[in-house]
């Protein structure tokens, strides 16, 4: 037995207002996947530069990765 067929049975039991409620969440689910399936696919292209003139990232690299491994063993040492 599917799943299609086990949800029918169950359905077919049901009294009409949770037949309704499954209906309704079917359908929300259907109108979801749709907004995903139109939605453009993203690319990796669209964030690159974005950080650029962040002052988080301004000054010595090495430096601020030294102070984001402090920050980070700082985190693991709680």
């Amino acid at each position: 037995m599917t799943i299609a067929d086990t949800v029918y049975e169950k359905l077919k039991t049901a009294p009409p207002e949770i037949a309704k409620e499954v209906l309704d969440f079917l359908e929300f689910l259907e109108a979801k996947a749709q907004q995903q399936a139109d939605k453009p696919a993203r690319s990796w292209d669209e964030f690159m530069g974005c950080l650029k003139d962040s002052k988080v990232f301004e000054g010595d690299p090495v430096e601020i990765q030294r102070k984001m491994r402090a920050e980070w063993d700082r985190e693991w040492d709680k």
